[in-house]
């Protein structure tokens, strides 16, 4: 892979050879230098970030942007792409190879059944885009699955007055019973006068709202608490 990059006009590499959910990835990609193209190798199954022989300054994420290309397994895919979204900022971008149904999951917009929590919380990050198909007959051995390129790019949160700890847990109270009105899952957390405030029925169901929507409702929950009634304190 380094060798394809580094012909596709990469100019600094970095490989890494380890357990990806074990990596500790601000550490090591703070301590790496981007100029200086030093390969991490040799580390498999053991997570340790180890020395990348460089000693000199780690550079400004700014100047020095990092782009994660990776082909995932089926099973860790998700929690690394949200691990580093969320604990590696100097990644602004990735193209990672995925299986299809992960790579739907994660270009998922608003309207169908394939949007789900995994959506939302990329969205919150970062844009994803389906960027091509990889049949199985070009893998040795040939899988039973077909596989997708997904690049993802670092953007704006939606929100600046809300957290995404915040819009999660709305997101994920509502796609808890996901067939349902948003007010008859969220109405003990969502009052009438947020849902109005945030221009969103309460007849409307998760999947038909975007990240957007999502943070438009959280900011009118916190500026439109629910009113607990005094009998309810008791």
């Amino acid at each position: 892979m380094s060798d394809v990059l580094n012909l596709y006009g990469a100019k600094e590499v970095q490989v890494v050879q380890a357990d990806a959910l074990t990596v500790n990835w601000p550490e090591l990609l703070s301590s790496a230098d981007p100029s200086s193209g030093q390969a991490v190798a040799d580390r498999e199954n053991t997570g340790d970030t180890g020395d990348t022989g460089d000693t000199g300054d780690s550079g400004d994420t700014e100047e020095f942007p990092w782009t994660l290309v990776a082909n995932l397994p089926y099973n860790t895919a998700v929690a690394l792409i949200m691990g580093v979204l969320a604990d590696a900022p100097m990644v602004q971008r990735m193209v990672v190879m995925v299986q299809s149904e992960v790579a739907d999951r994660l270009v998922a917009g608003p309207g169908g059944r394939t949007i789900g929590i995994p959506s939302i919380r990329l969205a919150w990050f970062a844009r994803a885009e389906l960027l091509a198909t990889v049949p199985p007959e070009v893998f040795i051995p040939r899988p039973r699955v077909t596989s997708a390129l997904v690049g993802i790019t670092r953007r704006e949160p939606p929100s600046r007055i809300v957290s995404e700890s915040e819009l999660m847990a709305l997101v994920a109270r509502a796609y808890s019973q996901r067939r349902k009105m948003l007010r008859s899952t969220l109405g003990k957390a969502v009052s009438v006068a947020a849902f109005e405030a945030a221009g969103i029925a309460g007849t409307s169901r998760p999947e038909e709202l975007d990240v957007v929507a999502w943070a438009r409702l959280t900011e009118a929950v916190n500026a439109n608490p629910v009113e607990v009634a005094p009998e309810a304190l008791l």
